[in-house]
């Protein structure tokens, strides 16, 4: 009897530590932050804990029980995931692995799942157990990790392009190839957005060759195709994202997005601007055309990180170039230099040599006359190109420290081209010297600096005279909107295409291959440049070597109706004033410049006066009231130039008073205007040019 109370007991016992052990498991199942299931061996369910039921959203046990597994698992996922790991299942018992599940609403997640198969006493299989783990927040951290890895792997590459190229055209196509591998996209592009040009000018493209729906699109369009978007970047400086059914609203006012989304059949698109400048920016390009696709924040970090690499890549080509093009215009400078400097010795030298030689010559006492005039010629040409020389280095200085000043006065441009036609007539008449002007008198009087407009006509002139043999020199200017439109143009050698866009730096004409052949100091046309700019305008050539050139600049037309005799051809005029017989009075202290000027105006004087200084002038000029003309030298004693004729000007208005003065600064004519003088002329005096411009002031007294 004992013992069998002590075997009853010993069962309770156990019976009792059997159902407590069950429930803690269940309990611990229940609690688990797993989802645990049990299946029969058709995969029907016998048993869901709470935690599988939340998992794959449901809301009670008995939606599931008898469910079959395969309601977990869409098709795909079955032959992918299931399939192969049930295998595993059946050939150990029990296998652990990675399963896609689908969720109530169809959405999918990723699990790590462990099946085992159950067995009883017999070591028969009873059933299927399962233990799902959610691994979501895992597979985006892995997922984010591998991006990171990707987007740093794509960086470094972009970095070392960076460093060691210095050719954009490579930079963008290997960009483009980097970004749509690593952002797996269907179609990468760069453009360059030039405002200047107006058009969207292809660069290069990536396209994912995987896919045979991906056509190229690289090309260049209008910017007005895509204006308004365009214009959004620059003023933003930020992305813009559109999509085929979500347009983005920069896209939508002139119909950029119908064109994207519609025409090139574009679902997805995101436009990156990178590196903008004064001209406009460069553009990223993003299509999809497979597939709708968001950009995440991950992404645009990245796409941050590579513009900010492409535009340092960029800004350190523009420094690197600037700092070669200072290089190379620091040499060029310094090689021009040094052949201007040997180019002036030779140009100083040259006609010192012919001064001082012929001026040696002459005093041999066998001379014949003719040889002697020859000898003068030559002189007197030496002497003219040593003028042209001092000149030019003169004026080129005074434009380098920004002392040379426009004086703006009326200028009666008619009349200047007539005077530089009748000036260099004899010089070019066989080469047939043109003039062309298209504007009637009344509208011929500007407000410029008259001066530099000489001066610029007259260095062009010289140039084509200097290099045409044969032909034409044609000259003249016509009215084009607010602005005259001069020209210069010749039949003669010509310029080589490559020298044109140098042809008006210093010294330039020193290191043509021209210069051992051409005389001159390479000045002429970098002078003229300065004062047509100077002027508010500005200057062209258009050449061809053999066949000629053509010289245009153009100077604002500010003008007034002026009524004013025009300039009569200045043989005829000479015959009025000899038939006049003017009274001329000559102020100069200096005897051999007084000897020269009564040489030169004698024919056309009925009595010549003289006065040494400025005192004398004015005196002479309140004694006798009928002087037609005085030829005023500035520097005097006692009173000089400028003060004589403003003292003359209070008592006296019609005489024509004409300034002669060795400075040939452009201020010594404004000043001598000022003081009250007609007009200007520089020594050396050449007669041609005095008798010239006495021709001029004479037609006011032929019209008397």
């Amino acid at each position: 009897m004992k013992k069998r109370r002590k075997h009853k007991s010993t069962d309770t016992q156990k019976f009792k530590q059997t159902e407590k052990h069950s429930r803690f498991l269940s309990s611990v199942v229940e609690q688990s932050a797993d989802g645990v299931a049990i299946a029969d061996m058709e995969e029907n369910l016998l048993f869901v804990n709470k935690k599988w039921v939340i998992m794959h959203g449901y809301e009670k046990e008995d939606e599931l029980l008898g469910q079959n597994l395969t309601v977990f698992h869409n098709e795909e996922q079955l032959k992918s995931d299931v399939e192969p790991f049930n295998l595993q299942v059946k050939k150990h018992g029990h296998h652990t692995g990675e399963v896609g599940h689908i969720r109530r609403d169809g959405t999918i997640f990723p699990t790590q799942m462990t099946t085992t198969l159950l067995r009883d006493e017999k070591n028969d299989i009873v059933a299927i157990a399962g233990v799902v783990t959610d691994i979501t927040e895992r597979k985006q951290a892995e997922k984010t990790i591998r991006e990171q890895l990707l987007y740093s792997n794509a960086l470094n590459k972009i970095a070392r392009l960076v460093n060691s190229e210095d050719n954009p055209e490579v930079i963008f196509e290997a960009t483009t190839t980097i970004l749509g591998e690593t952002l797996k996209t269907d179609r990468a592009l760069i453009y360059n957005v030039d405002f200047n040009k107006g058009k969207l000018i292809g660069l290069s493209e990536w396209l994912n060759m995987k896919e045979q729906e991906i056509s190229p699109t690289l090309d260049t369009y209008d910017i007005s195709v895509f204006g308004d978007g365009l214009n959004w970047l620059w003023e933003n400086r930020t992305k813009i994202e559109s999509h085929v059914d979500q347009v983005a609203l920069p896209l939508n006012k002139d119909g950029s997005g119908e064109i994207l989304h519609n025409y090139m059949q574009i679902k997805s698109g995101l436009w990156v601007p990178v590196s903008f400048r004064e001209e406009g920016f460069y553009l990223l390009v993003f299509n999809q055309i497979l597939y709708r696709r968001i950009w995440r924040k991950g992404e645009f970090d990245f796409l941050d990180s590579v513009t900010e690499q492409v535009n340092i890549a960029l800004q350190k080509i523009k420094f690197l170039n600037a700092l070669q093009n200072a290089k190379e215009k620091a040499e060029e400078n310094d090689r021009l230099k040094s052949a201007f400097l040997a180019n002036m010795s030779h140009e100083i030298r040259t006609p010192m040599n012919g001064i001082m030689g012929f001026a040696n010559l002459l005093k041999g006492k066998s001379l014949s006359g003719e040889k002697q005039q020859l000898y003068i010629n030559i002189i007197e040409n030496s002497g003219k190109r040593m003028l042209n020389i001092i000149n030019d280095l003169i004026n080129i200085s005074k434009i380098e420290s920004g002392q040379m000043k426009v004086s703006l006065s009326e200028t009666n441009i008619n009349e200047q081209i007539e005077y530089l036609y009748m000036f260099f007539y004899p010089e070019t008449e066989e080469k047939k010297l043109q003039l062309i002007s298209s504007l009637p008198a009344k509208e011929a009087v500007i407000k410029t600096d008259r001066e530099k407009v000489f001066a610029i006509l007259t260095n062009l002139i010289k140039n084509s005279i200097k290099y045409t043999y044969k032909g034409i020199i044609e000259f003249g200017y016509t009215k084009k909107g607010s602005f005259l439109e001069f020209f210069v143009k010749d039949t003669g050698i010509g310029i080589a295409q490559n020298k044109i866009p140098i042809i008006f730096e210093r010294f330039v004409q020193a290191d043509l291959s021209l210069s051992s052949q051409y005389e001159g100091a390479g000045l002429g046309l970098s002078i003229t440049k300065a004062y047509v700019e100077m002027l508010g305008g500005r200057i062209w050539i258009e050449s061809e070597v053999g066949k000629g050139t053509q010289v245009y600049f153009t100077i604002p037309y500010e003008t007034r109706n002026y009524e004013k005799v025009t300039l009569k051809d200045a043989s005829e005029l000479i015959k009025v004033a000899q038939l006049k017989n003017l009274n001329i009075l000559i102020a100069e202290d200096e005897e051999t410049s007084k000897t020269y000027l009564t040489i030169i105006i004698k024919s056309i004087c009925k009595e010549i006066m003289y006065a040494k200084t400025g005192k004398e002038a004015v005196e002479h000029c309140r004694k006798n009231l009928d002087i037609d003309l005085i030829l005023m030298d500035i520097r005097m004693p006692e009173m000089d130039g400028y003060e004589a004729t403003r003292k003359i000007r209070e008592f006296n208005k019609d005489v024509i008073i004409i300034a002669q003065t060795a400075y040939a600064l452009t201020e010594d004519r404004e000043k001598a205007i000022i003081a009250g003088c007609n007009d200007y002329i520089t020594k050396p005096i050449k007669k041609d040019e005095l008798m010239l411009i006495i021709a001029k002031h004479l037609s006011f007294l032929a019209a008397t």
